[in-house]
């Protein structure tokens, strides 16, 4: 059954006509003035039936193969047979697999982990401080590399952002970083000779301290998007990566000016204020993980 479009279609409150806000000196709209539409609609009318679904109009199926036609394929869309084909060849022991059609840079993590060995996305580097929680450096890693060459990205980006001088890092045993940074003190779990019983209590308070980024990466999960990025691409991963990031750092701003409002009030109203101390300042100490 087909269906004709009205020639004069009922304004609605929530919804305004096209013609309304498109510009009619557009190349396309010069175009669709020129076709006979009717001579179209006469002449294919009767390629269907009288009863059943009304189709879709056939102004817009001209209209859109016109526009196929018009305009060229995309490169994206001209990769995806390539993607296919390595889907369809590719084997159990093959090294760059395809795990997604539609985003073919997702990765095979290896985690570890006895509960979950592997998990299928990218990697993300958080860099906070010791002290406040903030965070300070957040990035998107292209590619399954080795943690461990993160690390100096990571902390240069900390630098630029901050503009201040990092003189330690605190990561785990798997940021080992051949020859080490110029100028930081990476700081992790590892046995040491000839380290006196201070120093060795002080480099394990630091490390333990450092067990506190599983929280936080557990509220960039849960509470700000990123156990699934809905996002497409690279840029995706780096989109979704700052703007928790800037969540987190926002919602942590929120909850302090909440508590020195209520801190006022309480002030106003009993003249004892009840001030929490928060140092927001502090960036002495990072911590890096992906």
């Amino acid at each position: 059954m087909l269906k004709e479009l009205p020639v004069q279609p009922q304004l609605e409150m929530f919804k305004t006509v096209l013609t309304s806000f498109i510009h009619p000196e557009h190349e396309l709209c010069l175009l669709a003035n020129k076709i006979d539409w009717k001579s179209l609609e006469d002449e294919f009318a009767p390629l269907y039936g009288k009863v059943g679904r009304p189709s879709v109009p056939i102004r817009t199926m001209v209209g859109l193969l016109l526009l196929k036609q018009l305009n060229p394929i995309p490169t994206s869309y001209q990769q995806e047979p390539d993607v296919l084909y390595r889907v369809l060849t590719q084997k159990r022991d093959d090294t760059h697999k395809v795990y997604s059609v539609h985003e073919p840079e997702v990765l095979c993590i290896s985690k570890g982990k006895e509960h979950k060995q592997y998990e299928f996305g990218n990697k993300s580097s958080f860099a906070y401080t010791r002290e406040s929680g903030i965070i300070v450096g957040a990035m998107a890693i292209e590619g399954n590399i080795y943690d461990g060459r993160t690390l100096k990205p990571q902390l240069d980006q900390v630098v630029e952002l901050t503009e201040g001088k990092i003189r330690k890092a605190i990561v785990d045993k798997g940021y080992k970083v051949k020859g080490g940074i110029e100028g930081i003190d990476i700081v992790m779990p590892k046995n040491l000779k000839r380290e006196s019983y201070y120093l060795k209590k002080k480099r394990e308070e630091r490390c333990r301290s450092r067990a506190g980024i599983e929280g936080l990466i557990s509220h960039l999960k849960h509470d700000h998007r990123m156990i699934r990025n809905y996002l497409s691409g690279t840029a995706g991963d780096q989109i979704n990566t700052l703007l928790a990031a800037a969540a987190y750092n926002m919602k942590k701003w929120m909850r302090l000016k909440k508590e020195e409002m209520l801190n006022l009030i309480f002030w106003l109203f009993t003249g004892t204020p009840i001030w929490v101390p928060v140092n927001i300042q502090s960036s002495r100490i990072l911590k890096n993980t992906n």
